[in-house]
């Protein structure tokens, strides 16, 4: 799925209004009995005067279809939270789950002009718009504000009590990835963590394999039969 809000003059401003509704949001994927999990990430796009915000949601679940629902709920939460949105800008499809997932966890400066790949080129050619714009972001991430991936795979059972630190809420996310596109053994999980650009030595990932009752619960429940499709 394509989740967006209404787009704004403002990178914070935007990006609080997307967290805004991705909170209230995220907490109903989770209570939701047809998912199995799901992947998120945030994704900036800008045209001049106009930040644009948006997820890429990859979710997982035995009736896919059925979860074609889901970007009606998303306005709704939106504008109930007083957060502009249209339904007409969301989008949602069915795909297999590793296109899906390459599409959702590409890199965050993204392709195309609208881009901050295609923003930074502009502001190196000295574009004055473009300049002013990425100085503004640059000031956004130097607050300490981050949207790289956030990977969230709920198994049917329902919420764990104990929370784990979020070095191994990642880590573990990247391992049911890994699940779902039929890598899982520990060398190969490994090596899907390194190239997503993240270090966790082999023995990390042999705790979260031994010792996790999330991703142990996940083993039981998901990499049997793993999705091949996803609703994007």
């Amino acid at each position: 799925m394509t989740l967006t809000v209404a787009s704004c003059e403002d990178v914070t401003v935007g990006f609080e209004r997307l967290s805004t509704v991705r909170r209230r949001f995220e907490r109903l994927l989770k209570s939701d009995a047809r998912i199995l999990g799901y992947v998120v990430a945030a994704e900036l796009t800008w045209k001049p005067s106009a930040w644009h915000w948006h997820l890429h949601v990859a979710v997982f679940g035995n009736d896919l279809e059925s979860l074609m629902d889901l970007p009606e709920l998303w306005v709704d939460t939106a504008l109930q939270l007083g957060v502009r949105a249209s339904i007409d800008a969301q989008d949602a499809v069915v795909k297999d789950a590793e296109e899906t997932l390459g599409y959702v966890v590409k890199g965050k400066l993204g392709f195309g002009s609208d881009s901050l790949r295609g923003l930074l080129e502009r502001a190196a050619q000295g574009e004055a718009d473009a300049v002013d714009a990425w100085m503004e972001m640059e000031a956004f991430v130097a607050r300490g504000h981050r949207w790289l991936f956030t990977y969230k795979m709920y198994p049917l059972s329902g919420r764990f009590e104990k929370r784990t630190p979020r070095h191994s809420d990642t880590c573990r996310g990247l391992m049911m990835l890994a699940d779902i596109i039929g890598a899982t053994s520990t060398r190969v999980q490994e090596e899907i963590i390194r190239a997503h650009g993240w270090t966790f030595s082999r023995s990390t990932i042999n705790r979260i394999r031994r010792d996790d009752p999330l991703y142990r619960r996940w083993r039981e429940i998901g990499p049997k039969a793993p999705p091949r499709r996803s609703a994007e």
